[in-house]
């Protein structure tokens, strides 16, 4: 299990950082399988 902020800069890397706040709970599953 990833930390958070982990979750939030792969967020950020590819949807941008005010995207990463809707879409963070997404990004940390995606973020998981990986």
């Amino acid at each position: 299990m990833k930390p958070i902020f982990v979750c939030l800069v792969f967020c950020c890397l590819n949807l941008g950082c005010i995207a990463a706040a809707f879409f963070l709970n997404l990004c940390c599953f995606f973020s998981a399988l990986f």
